[in-house]
């Protein structure tokens, strides 16, 4: 793209064992529990979700919807309790948070995923500095697909590649990351493909 004098060159991200976001989420188990083992929580009505462990990154979420961070705990805890692992099977999930009317909800809760997965891809929310404003349209994701054939995402096939993250992004908990100590549970959450 030339413009003004300022070339740009296209920045080329491989999206195979990517790491988009990386969060750790700060939950207070309830009173009416005592829980020694990362293992033992049954429900998630057994905790209380609190904060993110960086404010910035919470306060990036915003970005999104204000609510956005509840529902990132929310989700966190359904795979946290081994329930999910994508945001197709939240939103197929009867446990997860409500918001809005029922009839309206697959269409709020797809349509707010696809809104944090453009993010992820073109601007710094997932990062632990506050949030820039930045739409880095040069960007060139880059796919192996099964086949081993690389597929290539300009910002122009943003859309086609926006409904295929939300397909194949995947959602884990990294124990090793994640700890349990005076009744406060610290959970690492990984949004990958």
């Amino acid at each position: 793209m030339v413009g003004l004098g300022i070339e740009r060159k296209p920045n080329f991200i491989v999206l195979n064992n990517k790491i988009f976001a990386k969060y750790y989420l700060i939950f207070r188990v309830s009173d009416s529990y005592s829980i020694s083992n990362l293992f033992d929580f049954k429900n998630k009505y057994q905790l209380f979700f609190q904060k993110l462990d960086n404010k910035n990154q919470q306060l990036n979420l915003m970005f999104v919807d204000s609510v956005f961070i509840n529902i990132l705990a929310d989700l966190a805890l359904e795979v946290f309790l081994r329930k999910i692992c994508s945001f197709n099977d939240y939103i197929e999930s009867k446990n997860k948070i409500r918001l809005v009317e029922n009839f309206d909800e697959d269409i709020y809760f797809k349509y707010k995923f696809i809104c944090f997965i453009q993010q992820l891809l073109y601007s710094n929310i997932s990062s632990k500095q506050p949030y820039n404003h930045e739409f880095k349209s040069d960007r060139v994701f880059c796919y192996k697909n099964n086949s081993g054939e690389l597929e290539y995402y300009t910002i122009y096939e943003q859309m086609q590649l926006l409904h295929k993250l939300f397909i194949e992004i995947r959602m884990e908990i990294d124990y090793h990351l994640s700890s349990l100590v005076n009744q406060r549970l610290r959970l690492c959450f990984k949004i990958t493909i």
